[in-house]
């Protein structure tokens, strides 16, 4: 608890900072099911559940972790636009 983490920039992330980064109890949407599991139970906002492959529901405002690989991150590209650049090094 309380350890930085690692993730991806999405749409919850963004609401949050553009809210002046509020603390837990008053960010916005906090609490609001975004997602749901497989066997019905819903994935809120700001939860720490990894989506898996039967997660369904807005996928992109679940917490996307990344590893420590993610800080080598220069720039935003298209994922067929990564392909070919490791494509064209082999």
């Amino acid at each position: 608890p309380k350890a930085a983490h690692r993730a991806l920039r999405n749409a919850t992330a963004a609401a949050w900072e553009t809210a002046g980064c509020p603390p837990p109890g008053a960010r916005p949407g906090e609490g609001e099911p975004v997602a749901t599991r497989a066997d019905g139970e819903p994935i809120v906002r700001y939860s720490c559940a990894t989506p898996l492959n039967d997660t369904s529901g807005d996928i992109a405002a679940l917490s996307l972790w990344a590893g420590q690989s993610v800080s080598l991150a220069r720039r935003e590209q298209p994922a067929a636009e990564i392909v070919a650049e490791l494509v064209s090094r082999l």
